[in-house]
């Protein structure tokens, strides 16, 4: 018999029907040789189908796991993306995109150090480099801006494809979580303050609200410590330092560093003592937010001509 293993089905399939259709006969025997031939057709149209069937299902089966894994990759709970050496973004997933706040379309091309937030810029493209550099798995964590302006720390875990220039990352926002560590460090700060009370100090909101207060600076005053929780500083404030003293706490609240001011605050008999007051916020997430504001107090001497109780 011939080879018929190199004919497709459809090829097949013409031959068999010819057959059918015209079969030889004469008289030294071709009718028989015809039916064996007819025989292996049938066989092998079968066994051509049968792997038909097998591959479409496997088709199907590998269709439905792409799918499977697409989803998992779109709407996993961690952004994904791949980018080149200096940070340009060619990949992303559906929940990075939502994190940087951009449409998908949009991010494409964009440089993730573009997002960067105030001191990660070079963080990050250093540790774009470290990738480039390195084989395996590496961490790193830094702030973004979001487009609509929110600040996120994010942890990066990051490892250069071979051969392609490209580096896939994921993130994670961990900004909530850093929140909630800030709290635990606040609360920790406000019983430093009142074991430490013979320091003259004060606790507040960023608004100016006490919420702490340490006995020995409610004394100096003439409060109880808990008659001054939840007033406001700037109440105490001389009318006159007022303002300076607004100044002063707006550049520790906005620059997140330590400033000092000299003022006048009112004893609960109205007479005023001058204190020079140095303050600092405290970030319960860096340069994200302030939880709150500790100000410390030192008692100096009145200018020359002031009498302390105007």
């Amino acid at each position: 018999m011939n080879d018929l293993s190199n004919l497709d089905d459809t090829a097949l399939g013409y031959l068999l029907d010819a057959l059918e259709k015209y079969p030889p006969e004469n008289d030294q025997g071709e009718t028989a040789h015809t039916a064996r031939v007819l025989h292996d057709l049938y066989v092998h149209r079968v066994e051509l189908e049968q792997q038909n069937r097998e591959l479409q299902a496997m088709q199907e089966k590998l269709e439905a796991s792409r799918d499977r894994y697409a989803d998992l990759y779109e709407f996993a709970p961690v952004a994904y993306l791949t980018v080149n050496g200096t940070g340009s973004i060619k990949e992303i997933n559906l929940t990075g995109a939502k994190l940087l706040g951009r449409e998908r379309q949009n991010l494409v091309g964009m440089s993730l150090a573009g997002f960067a937030e105030r001191g990660s810029w070079g963080i990050i493209l250093s540790y774009l480099r470290k990738l480039r550099q390195s084989i395996g798995l590496s961490t790193e964590t830094f702030s973004l801006a979001s487009a609509d302006g929110s600040k996120l720390i994010v942890r990066a875990q990051g490892e250069a494809i071979p051969a392609t220039g490209l580096i896939n990352l994921t993130l994670v926002d961990i900004t909530a979580r850093r929140a909630e560590q800030g709290l635990v460090e606040s609360q920790d700060n406000y019983k430093t303050l009142r074991d430490y009370s013979g320091d003259l100090m004060s606790c507040h909101e960023p608004s100016g609200i006490f919420f702490g207060v340490s006995p020995s600076f409610g004394k100096t005053l003439g409060y109880k410590s808990e008659e001054l929780i939840g007033r406001a500083v700037f109440d105490l404030c001389h009318p006159d330092d007022r303002e300076a003293f607004h100044t002063s706490y707006a550049t520790v609240l906005t620059t997140a560093s330590t400033n000092a001011v000299r003022c006048r605050m009112r004893h609960i008999d109205r007479d005023y003592l001058w204190f020079e007051i140095e303050s600092k916020a405290v970030e319960a997430v860096a340069n994200v937010r302030t939880d709150f504001v500790i100000s410390n107090y030192r008692q100096v001497s009145a200018p020359s001509g002031d009498s302390g109780s105007t």
